[in-house]
């Protein structure tokens, strides 16, 4: 589909011109002798990009008048290029003309490869910022869906989704730790996402932790934080996950990798409420909501004395089975 271009212009000689030009390189092209012209067109038509003059019939040399019109299309239309042409070119003018939106300017008697080009890049550059846009709004709607904040923003049709979301709305309201299981790939870290949401910690930190992907030499470190000169990297100090959610919530995933010894130290932090960084005195408040998440059997792992009993008290104040995808059909 050809663009379509506006000129601007009060010299129908100018009109004329230009509109050969463009007409000749396969753009469509609108006329008007005024901005009050302009603007009109540009209400009811649609239009591309808009070349206007800077100088019109009640104002001749000081680039007033179109200033004013770039000012008024920019601010109603901000998706419209436009480039400006004059004849009383000086530096103020083209400045000011840019200020107020212009993405060019262009010096009568204008050169047409000059000109042509100056169109293609202003009209190749909206299509990309239209792009982007169109993404942004993509990806605000896909972010909406990763990180609900009510149960109706949630793709879930079956009767044990709506069940299940219905009582994670409820428990939303409360303060437990919620401990999630299930099958992996049935939502629990989204779930996660929408209990914090849900709650009155929502304007707080929701810290994700994949307790797996943590090695047990630095699990310290990465919970509690450490202070510089702790060990041999600590070159800073560094903030742990519990102090990032202070008064929000911290998510536990794959709870059930968490090594048997470093259990005992998050059982002491989640008993206290309190704990340290490595390598400091300082002593921090816990004030962390935990909602925990694992597909393995934790009866299991702790008849097999793989998992902390007391830990597992601490961390499932209430147990939430996310039922399998064969369950939602």
């Amino acid at each position: 589909m050809n663009k379509t271009v506006l000129i601007a212009d009060d010299d129908h000689n100018i009109l004329a011109s230009l509109s050969f030009l463009l007409e000749e390189e396969g753009f469509r092209v609108l006329e008007a002798d005024s901005p009050f012209q302009a603007k009109k067109i540009i209400a009811t038509q649609p239009v591309d990009l808009l070349i206007s003059d800077m100088n019109f019939h009640k104002d001749t040399t000081s680039g007033l008048e179109g200033i004013d019109l770039v000012r008024s299309i920019h601010q109603s239309n901000s998706d419209i290029p436009i480039i400006v042409m004059t004849g009383w070119a000086t530096i103020d003018i083209a400045v000011e003309a840019l200020k107020s939106g212009a993405r060019d300017f262009i010096q009568k008697p204008w050169n047409d490869d000059q000109l042509l080009a100056s169109i293609r890049t202003q009209l190749k550059l909206a299509d990309t910022e239209k792009q982007n846009q169109t993404l942004n709004i993509e990806n605000r709607r896909l972010t909406a869906q990763s990180h609900p904040a009510t149960k109706e923003s949630i793709v879930a049709q079956s009767q044990s989704m709506q069940s299940l979301l219905g009582e994670l709305e409820q428990l939303a309201a409360s303060d437990m730790n919620i401990l999630l299981t299930g099958d992996n790939g049935t939502g629990k870290s989204m779930l996660a996402r929408f209990i914090h949401n849900a709650s009155s910690r929502t304007d707080k930190n929701f810290v994700s932790v994949n307790m797996g992907a943590i090695s047990e030499n630095l699990f310290e470190s990465e919970m509690f934080g450490h202070n510089k000169g702790a060990f041999t990297d600590a070159k800073e100090d560094r903030a742990g996950r519990f102090e990032v959610a202070e008064g929000g919530t911290l998510f536990l995933d794959e709870l059930a990798n968490i090594p048997l010894k470093q259990q005992a130290k998050l059982l002491r932090v989640l008993e206290e409420r309190q704990f340290e960084r490595v390598g400091g005195n300082r002593t921090f408040d816990a004030n962390v909501r935990i909602i925990s998440a694992t597909n393995a059997n934790l009866s299991d792992e702790i008849s097999e004395g793989q998992f902390r009993q007391d830990l597992y008290y601490r961390l499932n104040t209430i147990e939430i089975r996310v039922p399998s995808l064969s369950e939602r059909v």
